[in-house]
């Protein structure tokens, strides 16, 4: 996988995208194409801080060059292969060459739809009954609105 890019509406969301991907070779991609670089970089970096008990003050570009090799996202979890170096401290004789991180499925997102499930009850029929009704007061008063300044505008426009 390789970080890309894309923005949108001024901002920028960070990704990581399978080399098959970006080649067209789709059916190569394997299981996970795309995944959200702040998601994974933040899950990998907490699993090495917890694994050689690193403080907070250690930086994260420090960890990441002496102690991890090679990372590997899997559908529902992902597998981080660290270095295997002679010359590091004590610590990492004791600890595992490598980690896997659980990755919970994410339900893809259609284009221009947001899926956030609540844990609030459906509103029921006396809410929606009120909602409705409000909604329509309010389409009523823009129309009214937009009736009344149409000749004023056209009017002006030099067409009334």
């Amino acid at each position: 996988m390789t970080p890309t890019h894309a923005n949108k509406q001024g901002v920028r969301y960070r990704y990581y995208v399978s080399h098959a991907l970006l080649q067209g070779r789709k059916d190569e991609a394997g299981s996970v194409a795309r995944v959200s670089a702040p998601d994974v970089e933040q899950r990998i970096i907490g699993a090495l801080r917890a694994a050689f008990n690193q403080q907070q003050d250690a930086s994260d570009r420090d960890l990441i060059q002496t102690r991890l090799d090679k990372v590997i996202v899997y559908r529902d979890r992902i597998e981080v292969t660290l270095q295997q170096n002679d010359d590091t401290d004590s610590d990492a004789a004791s600890s595992p060459s490598t980690i896997s991180i659980p990755l919970a499925a994410t339900r893809p997102l259609r284009k221009g739809v947001t899926h956030s499930p609540t844990r609030q009850d459906a509103i029921d029929d006396a809410q929606r009954i009120s909602l409705l009704t409000a909604i329509a007061r309010s389409r009523n008063w823009i129309e009214a609105i937009l009736k009344e300044t149409k000749p004023a505008f056209l009017a002006f426009a030099g067409r009334g």
